[in-house]
């Protein structure tokens, strides 16, 4: 507490952290939060909602002119409290008075996100026009204006929520620079992004990356082995083999808590094996002639043979489909016939080969 720090009294529950005074007050949370995951929920104590504003200001941490503010103010005539934002007036659904209505108000490319409507912000409090916080970061400030006993609770702050626990029982955040959404292609050569981490209560935070193959940890193009990397800069990668690719971001804070995020790369065997004939078929046979099916090979470019599905069948001039085992068919009537061989491989990657046979008296 900034400022009316003498007059102002702390409570904490399990809805969160109170400030109670009489008399204004600012409050101003001591590190600067990270901008890509900024959000705060704010509340006040049964009965206690009787400030007349509040006024909420983020500042960018290291450009004091990159500032934005916006007001919450209680309208006697109408009962309501009004968001007062870019020179527009909202009228809010919450009952701060109740003990239980909440406003989380968040922050997204440019925008300031309150629970049901966002607002473009388009100037900073000196009339620029707004171009983000460059630093990244971001100091909140509360001026809360009362002149009778009033509580501002705060929720959460970065999703972290506060309440009655004194322990420490939550992981940093994990913000990703980018990951790697589109559909990748075998020997396809993709970029791992690289991330930050950022925790409410600890000032230090640990934060690497791992990167698993089908065949173990993957080495980036540059030689580094990607077990618990350093991930304050980017990788490139070349997706060398069928199977999951797994992206682990592993983040610990200064107190032993952990947090994880993670995604996958999958590279599917797209290619169908490949059927080798070692003559060519015959197109014309009688009535009652033997037919032999030629010889033929499979191979596949990641399926060994033995995990390769072949089949032969005739279709008849009757419609019927009918398997052959042994390679060899006795056609009994005339007309057309077609033959298929297929072959599959284990990701039921299938080719079909056909031949029209005509069959005469």
């Amino acid at each position: 507490v900034s400022e009316g720090a003498g007059n102002v009294s702390f409570r904490k529950d399990i809805s969160g952290l109170s400030l109670v005074s009489s008399n204004a007050f600012k409050m101003e949370f001591a590190r600067a939060l990270l901008e890509d995951n900024l959000s705060f929920t704010m509340r006040s104590a049964k009965g206690k909602a009787r400030f007349s504003d509040i006024k909420y200001t983020l500042t960018d941490s290291k450009d004091s002119t990159q500032k934005v503010s916006f007001e919450i103010v209680y309208e006697r005539s109408m009962n309501k409290y009004v968001l007062s934002i870019n020179g527009n007036r909202y009228v809010l659904s919450q009952d701060f008075n109740n003990g239980e209505d909440g406003l989380k108000v968040s922050y997204s490319d440019k925008c300031l996100i309150f629970d049901s409507f966002e607002v473009l912000l388009t100037e900073y409090s000196d009339g620029r026009v707004f171009n983000g916080f460059d630093s990244g970061y971001v100091y909140l400030e509360a001026q809360v204006n009362t002149d009778i006993e009033s509580a501002l609770t705060i929720s959460q702050i970065n999703d972290y929520m506060f309440n009655d626990i004194t322990a420490d029982i939550t992981g940093p955040a994990i913000i990703l620079d980018s990951k790697v959404i589109d559909k990748c292609a075998l020997n396809q050569t993709v970029t791992i992004g690289k991330a930050k981490a950022f925790d409410v209560l600890s000032p230090t935070v640990f934060v690497t990356v791992t990167v698993r193959g089908p065949n173990g940890v993957i080495t980036s193009a540059d030689g580094v082995r990607l077990q618990n990397a350093d991930c304050t800069r980017d990788y490139q990668i070349k997706l060398s083999g069928y199977g999951q690719y797994s992206i682990i971001y592993d983040a610990r804070d200064g107190n032993g808590q952990p947090a994880r995020e993670s995604y996958t790369i999958n590279i599917k065997d797209v290619i169908p094996p490949e059927v080798v004939f070692s003559n060519g078929f015959r197109t014309t046979v009688k009535v009652g002639e033997e037919y032999i099916i030629p010889d033929y090979t499979l191979s596949d470019d990641v399926s060994s043979q033995d995990k390769l599905v072949d089949r032969v069948y005739i279709l008849t001039p009757f419609d019927k489909f009918e398997l052959i085992e042994d390679k060899k068919y006795i056609f009994k009537s005339a007309g057309e016939y077609m033959i298929y061989v297929s072959a599959a491989d284990e990701t039921h990657n299938y080719v079909f080969y056909s031949v029209k046979v005509t069959v005469k008296d």
